[in-house]
């Protein structure tokens, strides 16, 4: 039998009371961390969607001095908001793509 570490309760009402105290503590103190870590999450997402806008908008602004400095061959069709070639892609079941430099569809050779 260990008698070295006894303890002798004389008021087990006020242990009562100060462990529900600490419970109570313990319980803000979480909901507190949780609060805190809420925020944080909101405003590290609120951060990455304002990147992602800002750097839309530069391209978005960097395609449009593209297009002009460089007069791209190609013209919006406002009414179905594409960009059209000005010449008709090939109907031949060939692949193609689009040199600017001659401003024609050059077809695309497979390497066998």
């Amino acid at each position: 039998m260990d008698h070295g570490s006894r303890v002798i309760l004389t008021n087990t009402d006020h242990l009562e009371v100060t462990l529900e105290a600490e419970e109570r503590e313990k319980s803000k103190d979480e909901l507190a961390k949780k609060a805190r870590l809420k925020k944080v999450v909101e405003q590290v997402l609120l951060g990455f969607w304002l990147s992602v806008l800002i750097i839309v908008l530069i391209g978005l602004a960097a395609g449009a001095v593209w297009v002009s400095v460089n007069k791209w061959s190609w013209t919006l069709n406002e009414d179905s908001c594409l960009w059209e070639a000005p010449g008709a892609y090939p109907n031949d079941g060939k692949p193609y793509r689009w040199d600017e430099d001659t401003t024609s569809w050059v077809e695309v050779l497979s390497e066998a």
